[in-house]
This record gives structure tokens, sequence and C-alpha cells, in this order.
């Protein structure tokens, strides 16, 4: 199980099951509203029901069924009135998420505190004060983004199921080709993620190290000073946020790079998949 998904599927102080039982319910909603639009095309370009699709029969027959009138007024009642439903269970889950990304750093951060005060003399011998320091402070918020960031995975998995499961009731062949399409982008933009993985360990490295050296100057800057030494570690100090920045360039190079050549590829295989 990646490190990511366990945290969100294990954190404790968190219910990750709400998440996923709003999420599902959103994309849910977000299926019905998109499944809702067709009719109203069907209905506003006044297309005879015999020559709409299978799926946008069986809606008309279903509001049918049910008693609806199926005007546009009511369509689009329906169309809103999912979406709306949609954007509500999205924002309930989202600012549950936001709490429990709060509960993750604190328990973390607790957690590290607690250690460090039951740890032996011999571990703080051998651990700069800067390490420490970082993982009550960076590390744990970074900890704490990662069950964000699991939420958003499961999110976009969630709502992938559903429009796909909209597109194959459309039909399966062009559903299937679009699957097919959508792992060979997946499949090149995989190096793009791999560069900016590395980025982002080296960007985590380069902190680390900054705020350990820049620690362990402050606890000493009198002796520091009093001997003037204190340059030689500016220098170094100097050193290490020239690596920081090259680091955070790459990082955000690779994250750019990743979002709009994804947008250039799906933009072509659009126009392609059109065309054909």
């Amino acid at each position: 199980m990646p490190p990511v998904v366990r945290i969100f599927l294990k954190a404790p102080g968190t219910n990750p099951w709400i998440v996923l039982f709003c999420l599902s319910l959103a994309s849910l909603a977000e299926g019905i509203g998109v499944v809702s639009v067709l009719p109203v095309l069907t209905v506003t370009m006044g297309s005879p029901e015999a020559e709409a699709s299978s799926l946008n029969q069986a809606i008309l027959a279903t509001l049918d069924y049910l008693g609806i009138p199926s005007n546009i007024g009511v369509l689009l009642t329906v169309v809103v009135a999912f979406t709306v439903l949609k954007a509500l269970l999205t924002l309930f889950a989202m600012l549950y998420v936001g709490n429990a990304v709060a509960q993750v750093s604190t328990d973390l951060r607790a957690d590290v505190i607690k250690n460090i005060l039951r740890a032996k003399w011999s571990f703080f011998v051998a651990q700069p004060v800067g390490r420490i320091t970082n993982a009550v402070s960076n590390e744990a918020h970074r900890a704490g983004m990662a069950y964000s960031t699991a939420a958003r995975f499961f999110a976009d998995l969630i709502q992938t199921i559903v429009y796909m499961t909209v597109a194959f009731l459309l039909s399966w062949k062009i559903a299937l080709a679009a699957g097919l399409v959508g792992a060979t982008i997946l499949a090149i933009l995989g190096y793009l993620v791999w560069k900016g993985r590395r980025a982002g360990y080296k960007h985590t490295r380069q902190i680390k190290r900054l705020i350990t050296h820049l620690t362990d100057l402050l606890n000493n800057i009198k002796p520091l000073k009093a001997m003037a030494r204190y340059r030689n570690l500016e220098s170094h100090l100097n050193r290490t946020l020239e690596r920081l920045r090259k680091a955070l360039r790459k990082e955000v190079a690779s994250s750019v790079l990743l979002t709009y050549f994804q947008e250039i590829m799906i933009a072509i295989a659009a126009g392609v998949g059109f065309f054909v």
C-alpha cells in the first residue's frame, strides 16, 4: 500500500469512510447531472425520440414512469439540482478533509515531541537539533498535506469511474478507445511524475539540511561571533541555499510541465477523436 494511501486510511483520529462516502455520493450526483444533460439536448435540438441513444431513451422512459414531464424546465431543474447537490457533498467532504489535515499534523507533532522527551541522552548526542525541529515543523506539515493529496486522489478516482460508466452506457467502443488513449497518456506522463518526485525528495533534503545548519548556528551564535567564525558558516549556508534553489526550480518546472503537457496531449487526443 502506498504511504499516502496508508496515511489516509489509517491516520488516527480521522474517519476516511465519511470522506469516501460523501465523495461517492457527490460523484454519483454529478453523473446523474451529466446524464440529465442528454434529454436537455434532445429537447432543445428538437430531435425525435426515435433517433436518441438508448441511454437517452431510458432516461426519458424513467421520467415518464415517475410521472415527471420531460420538458426543458423540468430537465434543467434536475441538472441544476444534482449539480448543486454534488457541490454541497464535495464541500462537506473537503471541509472534513481540512479538519483531518490539521488533526494528522497535530497528532504527528505531539508524537514526535512525546518521543523526544522520552528519548535517551545518546539520541540527542547523535542528532542535530535542527533535524528534530524540522521533523516537528516541516515534516509533520507535509504528512498532513499527504492526507489531503490522498483525498483528492480518491475523489478523482471515483469521478473517473462514474464518467467511464456513463461513457460505456453511451458507446462502449468510444469509451474503450478513450480508455486506451488515457492509459497511453498516463504512461507518457509517468516520466514527468518520476522527475517531479525526485525533485521533491531533493527539495525536502535541502530544506532539512538548511534548517539543521541554521538551528545549530543560532544555538552557537555567541561563541562564533566572539571567534569571528560566522563568515565561514555564512558561505556554507549560501551553498545550501543555492542547492535548495536548484531543487525547488526543478520541482516547480516538473509540476508545470506535467500540468500543461497533459493539457496539450488531451487536446490533441480529443481533436483526433472528434475527427475520427
